[in-house]
């Protein structure tokens, strides 16, 4: 279970500032693969507090987002923090900007004129973000007494017509881009830059599944020095094959960044404790997300849970390619009922994306500006 301490976001923004202190100290640049939605915003809001509280930290180092469906989110999260509501007993009160969210920017949540500032910094931190041009300066943190007024807006955005480019400058630099399994997506083209050298640092902040680059990156990082050069099987990113043993940079994952409850929460919101009475929130749970193994183990956990209550509860695990399972009735749905046959047009589609290459799917979703690539 993950203590009260992994859970502060302090925690992370204190592994984050060691990470990066150390990689800019060997003048090499940050890659984080992250998701385009929360992921990005989670890791721009921790590097510019961090900017904030250690103006020397980040001095002079740019912070890039190559990531367009995390642009686009942007304005969806900022518009969505600052709506407000009249609540029954008469008080205007934030409809999704929380309280710690001023606290950390240094002001009193309980103080009108703070709330609204603190609204303000996030409109400033998510709005429209300028082009990166390649070989311009970084923005300087803002000479001010108080954290708020250091809190100020200085990353900026790589697009496809400016990714190569800056990809080849050498210069320590912070750069968020997705996918956050670093699978597919513009990622990819800054792996296959800097994987092999030393000043490098690739920081994972979000779960990579089995199977995907990430995951197995995250396995070669792990490696003692001798042990990665035994590894010859090379892997592909954006179109290039790299052996493991030639994978030279630093390449770990952050935590504190979950957005996912671990077991014991999960059997913990499934019976909730109301008026001093424990009950389940529903006679049947349909676990559908995650790997089979841990969906099992999940599963197991809830019906010991409510043996030891004296429930009846039913946990149903979908197979992957089986029957859909009705939300409303619980009730076991042939699955072409619920999807319908494929088109042989969507079935021609599909084959031609299966067909293409890594590198080729990367510039169709360039011209897009997509996230991540369809699966093959």
């Amino acid at each position: 279970r993950r203590t009260v301490a992994a859970l502060d976001p302090r925690t992370r923004r204190q592994a984050l500032a060691q990470e990066l202190a150390d990689a800019i100290a060997r003048r090499g640049p940050v890659i984080i693969p992250v998701f385009g939605i929360q992921r990005t915003q989670d890791v721009l809001w921790d590097l510019h507090l961090l900017a904030a509280e250690q103006p020397d930290l980040l001095a002079g180092v740019p912070i890039l987002v190559d990531a367009p469906m995390a642009v686009r989110f942007n304005a969806v999260l900022r518009d969505g923090l600052m709506r407000n509501f009249i609540s029954p007993g008469g008080k205007v009160r934030p409809a999704w900007l929380g309280k710690h969210a001023a606290r950390e920017l240094g002001l009193d949540p309980d103080r009108p004129d703070h709330m609204r500032m603190a609204c303000e910094a996030i409109g400033r931190l998510f709005g429209q973000a300028p082009n990166w041009v390649p070989g311009q300066s970084a923005p300087t943190v803002a000479d001010d007494a108080t954290l708020i007024g250091r809190f100020q807006p200085r990353w900026a955005r790589v697009d496809g017509a400016r990714r190569d480019a800056t990809v080849a400058e050498e210069r320590p630099r912070i750069v968020l881009a997705t996918a956050g399994s670093a699978e597919s997506g513009p990622v990819q083209s800054w792996l296959a830059q800097w994987l092999r050298d030393p000043r490098a640092t690739v920081l994972f902040a979000g779960y990579c599944n089995r199977g995907s680059l990430g995951a197995t990156l995250l396995q070669v990082g792990g490696l003692p020095p001798d042990e990665r050069q035994r590894l010859h099987e090379p892997l592909q990113v954006a179109g290039e094959q790299i052996p493991g043993c030639e994978i030279a940079a630093r390449v770990v994952a952050l935590s504190g960044y979950s957005a996912h409850a671990d077991q014991v929460g999960l059997v913990e919101w499934v019976f909730p404790v109301k008026d001093g009475v424990r009950f389940p929130v529903a006679r049947r749970i349909v676990i559908t997300h995650g790997e089979s193994s841990p969906r099992r183990c999940l599963q197991q956990a809830i019906e010991e849970r409510a043996r030891q209550e004296g429930f009846v509860v039913d946990v149903i695990l979908p197979r992957p390619s089986g029957d859909a399972i009705d939300a409303r009735t619980g009730h076991q749905v042939p699955r072409d009922e619920v999807l319908g046959t494929t088109k042989p047009s969507n079935l021609n589609l599909l084959k031609q994306l299966a067909a293409l290459s890594p590198e080729e799917r990367r510039r169709l979703l360039d011209q897009l500006g997509e996230d991540s690539a369809p699966a093959a």
